[in-house]
């Protein structure tokens, strides 16, 4: 039954029957929906007949799911915008029916907005080279992904790149007018804004959304490559708000509504370059020719700092009111949905934006690295940040739990655990370095750089990760329930603690001259070892498929190929020391020297073995 305003009615009918589909228990229940004030939600009842009363179509949604759950609540969230972004774009493009369920259950926690983060995997006519070998979304594809989210009462917005971070579409030799760096358009070009039409144009036409976010971040060499040889040097402010005006102005041609995330204007006003500079000067006409109309995205996921937050969303309102939030979903350089520095970070911001009246907040997560990330994981993910923005306590697993088990059928507290290995509070890991099993995997296992640096900054660090990796592996295994994505993640578990034993008793056995333990590695552990990298190379396989495309599946099988492959000259390289064929095995031999003096260095995340 149905009693909403008239405004509401046709959104809340259209949901309902979505919902249908995906929950066929919906149909057996009675559930009375009830308009009420906006920001309001309130579900009472019981067993199968519940009253949910609400606003929006969105709060509708949440309300649902908390009926569906069993979980009678009242809630208030002061924010109008609830959404997040998913990357579609650092090699992994997720597809048309992976993202369906995951709007489908952002729904039912209660977000109305959805952004798809594509540097250059959508489809541009008369540009063949635009996204090539990437699996970029045809308008088709868009356009139901756009139908499907507005049924369920989510706007579905592009998150696009207009300035920087374009490295894919630079690359090609018919881009060769656009590129200022091998990154970062050419400002100024004529080509350039003919390309940037196309891109804002395919948006405009396969989706309804007016809103558009049109990146312009991390742009750090803006003006320094083709733009210097043509114009000299030229002011990085001037430059930047000159192109944001033209592409503001194609924006306005085709009745779209810019956002840009806002790390450029404090960068340039930084002496150390820092987004978050405190001291950061923006000069007065820098703020003052900022284009009409367009607004600000502060991005900040790394603050555990309330104060850090407010004193920045003032900043940020200071120069353009409207200022819109993006958190994080940890989902980054990592193997799996990471709750301890989500939490740790989300918790103070959102609490800020509620402070500093901000009503717009989305959650970004993103796919640095190759995208290895096992992204139905970022499920926990949106359901704890979804609670925290209608007012429940961070504390609140009781509740967490039982929607993520009645709503998708996984194990609130398994998901959570596998992201306690990166818990600096419960391991005491040093902030400057967290274990990560993916790095482990990936490091070689004759150099042995990142092993070499961990035990440097954290002696017996290895002793313990292996015991936490194999522990975690064992529970797993007892599991009455299997998760098909837990088995990736043991599969992955068991090659790294292999990896880390390995390293050490090559070290172990090299140093002492024990030829009986070297023979006994290089013809049993390695093998082995290469068996379960092959499992999990397998295991990745199956779940990549069943999310992605195919496209960049290649860049992660090539990181394990490589593995193997080095794994396998271990083994040889074991054999021609033991025969005399070579005296030595230099690449330990060096790490030996060097293990437990490393303490003032820091590997760069863009290391190949990260």
């Amino acid at each position: 039954m149905i009693d909403c305003s008239q405004i509401l009615l046709q959104g809340v009918s259209e949901l309902v029957s979505v919902l249908d589909q995906r929950y066929p228990v919906l149909a057996s229940m009675d559930i009375v929906l009830k308009a009420g004030p906006a920001g309001k939600l309130r579900v009472s009842g019981g067993g199968g007949r519940w009253t949910i009363a609400a606003g929006t179509v969105s709060g509708f949604a949440r309300g649902i799911g908390h009926a569906l759950s069993g979980i009678p609540a009242e809630e208030t969230t002061p924010f109008r915008t609830i959404g997040f972004m998913i990357d579609c774009s650092r090699n992994k493009v997720h597809t048309v029916d992976f993202l369906k369920d995951l709007l489908a259950y952002a729904a039912l926690c209660g977000f109305n907005m959805a952004m798809l983060y594509t540097e250059d995997t959508y489809s541009l006519p008369d540009e063949p080279m635009f996204g090539f070998m990437r699996g970029g979304y045809m308008a088709e594809e868009i356009r139901t992904l756009d139908g499907f989210a507005g049924s369920l009462g989510i706007e579905l917005c592009a998150c696009i790149q207009t300035l920087g971070h374009l490295t894919e579409v630079l690359k090609w030799s018919n881009f060769t007018p656009c590129r200022d760096t091998g990154s970062v358009l050419l400002s100024d070009a004529p080509e350039t804004y003919a390309l940037i039409e196309k891109m804002l144009l395919f948006w405009k036409e396969n989706l309804r959304s007016r809103r558009i976010h049109i990146g312009m971040d991390e742009a750090h060499d803006l003006g320094r490559g083709k733009f210097m040889d043509l114009h000299g040097a030229g002011n990085a402010f001037e430059i930047f708000n000159r192109h944001l005006g033209r592409v503001n102005a194609l924006c306005r041609k085709l009745e779209l509504q810019p956002m840009i995330w806002s790390d450029m204007y404090f960068r340039m006003g930084s002496e150390t370059g820092s987004y978050y500079d405190p001291e950061s000067r923006i000069p007065e006409s820098t703020i003052n020719s900022i284009p009409e109309g367009v607004r600000l995205c502060y991005w900040d996921y790394y603050h555990a700092d309330g104060d850090f937050y407010r004193t920045f969303l003032r900043k940020h309102q200071e120069i353009r009111p409207g200022t819109v939030m993006a958190s994080g979903i940890w989902t980054w350089s990592r193997i799996w949905y990471d709750h301890y520095q989500t939490r740790k970070t989300v918790v103070p911001c959102v609490e800020a934006c509620r402070q500093e009246g901000i009503d717009e907040i989305f959650f970004t997560m993103w796919g640095d690295n190759g995208a290895y990330c096992l992204f139905e994981s970022i499920l926990a993910g949106l359901e704890f940040t979804s609670g925290l923005l209608y007012g429940e306590d961070a504390g609140n697993e009781d509740l967490f739990r039982a929607r993520l088990k009645s709503l998708c059928g996984r194990d609130y507290d398994a998901w959570t655990a596998v992201s306690g290995l990166f818990d600096q509070e419960k391991h005491g890991w040093l902030d400057t370095t967290v274990p990560m099993p993916e790095k482990m995997i990936w490091d070689d296992p004759l150099q042995g750089q990142y092993f070499c640096m961990e035990e440097s900054l954290q002696p017996g660090i290895l002793d313990k990760m292996t015991a936490l990796l194999e522990d975690s592996c064992r529970k797993w295994e007892s599991m009455q329930e299997k998760d098909p994505s837990l088995e990736v993640i043991r599969a992955m578990y068991l090659a790294a603690a292999g990896k880390v034993r390995l390293y050490q008793e090559l070290n172990r056995a090299y140093s002492t001259g024990d030829t009986a333990r070297l023979r006994t590695l290089a013809d049993g552990d390695i093998p082995e070892l290469i068996r379960r990298m092959e499992a999990y190379t397998l295991a990745f396989r199956g779940n990549w498929l069943k999310h992605a495309k195919s496209f960049g599946l290649e860049v992660i099988q090539r990181r394990n190929a490589g593995c193997i492959a080095r794994l396998q000259e271990a083994g040889l390289r074991i054999h021609e020391f033991l025969d005399g064929k070579t005296d030595a095995i230099g690449e330990i031999d060096m790490r030996l020297a060097y293990t437990g003096k490393l303490n003032d260095f820091r590997l760069y995340s863009g290391s190949s073995i990260l």
